[in-house]
This record gives structure tokens, C-alpha cells and sequence, in this order.
């Protein structure tokens, strides 16, 4: 019975290791995603990045913003934010990201779990969190547009990819909350 309980206790670190090796000797390069089941992404790895983005909501609206023409993925929507500087928190990031995006401050209500998605080239995990603001109004610096979209109408929108699974997360994360409300009620 020990033995056995020794096996199951090393399944995991055994499994991460042989599938670090096999995606080593592949050359597979979405190896980092399998590898850490915690899903954090190596800074090491030059094609992954840490991004930020902020779900702002206002007057039962969401804030969403179109990237500008010069942006990868030009016209897409998406939720504002940015790469998270080394040594920077992921919270201390979106609060910079949104004041130099938006113009605004923010204050973080809640986080979402983090979601990653590849993209060709690159691969980014995105950190959302749900937000509101305190002061100031939207100037655009970087995007082409905002707009306050009703919850029931941002799967309407023409997303960026990476943003598409952070919209279901958060319709989800509405769903689960109205009705804990209506229990608690």
C-alpha cells in the first residue's frame, strides 16, 4: 500500500518531466502549456507573453475596445490591457496599462482565471479582471474605438481570439453570480 501511494504521489512530477523531454526532443514549441499544470508560461520562451486586460463594467454595460489599424489583429475587439513588465504584478499592470490606454483608473473588483491561447507566432495568456472605473474618462490613445456593449451582446462582437475564451468566462462568471444572488435572496 505504500508503494502505491508513493507511485500515485510521483505520477505527476514523472508526467510533467517526460512530457517536458518529449516536447524538448520534438521541437514542440506549446510544450510550456502542457508542461506547467499550474498553466503559468516561462518567461524564457521568447514566443509566449503575460497580458493583462481589464472586463470594465458601468451601468450594467461592458467596455470593449477595438484595436487600431496598426495593431496586430487591426479592427478586432478585445478587453484593453498589456504585457506585464518583469517584476510587475499582474494587478500593478493593469491599473499602468489602462491609465496610459484609457486615461482612466480603475478599481479591481474581481479576477477571472487566466486563459492562454496560440496564435502562429506567438502565445499569450491573458490575465482578465473585472473592473470599474474611479476617475477620469476614456481617451484613446492606441485604439481605434471603444464601446459600452451589453453583457447579452458581446459574443456579438468581432473579438481577437485570445479575447473570445475571456468573454465565456465572464458570461459564465454573470450566470454563476445571478444566480447566487437569487439563492441568497
Amino acid at each position: 500500500m505504500g508503494i502505491q501511494i508513493h507511485l500515485v504521489c510521483l505520477w505527476p512530477p514523472v508526467l510533467s518531466l517526460y512530457l517536458y523531454v518529449l516536447g524538448k526532443y520534438l521541437g514542440f514549441k506549446g510544450y510550456a502549456s502542457i508542461r506547467n499544470m499550474s498553466g503559468s508560461i516561462p518567461r524564457n520562451n521568447e514566443n509566449s507573453v503575460e497580458v493583462t486586460c481589464a472586463i470594465i463594467e458601468g451601468n450594467g454595460h461592458v467596455l470593449a475596445a477595438q484595436r487600431g489599424a496598426r495593431m496586430r489583429m487591426p479592427f478586432k475587439w478585445e478587453f484593453p490591457g498589456g504585457k506585464i513588465d518583469p517584476g510587475e504584478t499582474a494587478e500593478e499592470c493593469i491599473i499602468r496599462e489602462i491609465r496610459e490606454e484609457l486615461g482612466i483608473d480603475i478599481r479591481i473588483k474581481a479576477m477571472l482565471p487566466p486563459s492562454g491561447h496560440s496564435y502562429p507566432d506567438f502565445h499569450i495568456r491573458l490575465h482578465p479582471f473585472i473592473c470599474q472605473i474611479t476617475h477620469g474618462a476614456v481617451v484613446l490613445t492606441e485604439h481605434h474605438a471603444v464601446r459600452w456593449t451589453a453583457h447579452d451582446q458581446l459574443l456579438a462582437l468581432d473579438w481577437a481570439e485570445a479575447d473570445i475564451a475571456v468573454v465565456k468566462s465572464y458570461i459564465g462568471y454573470l450566470t454563476n453570480f445571478c444566480q447566487g444572488s437569487e439563492k441568497t435572496e
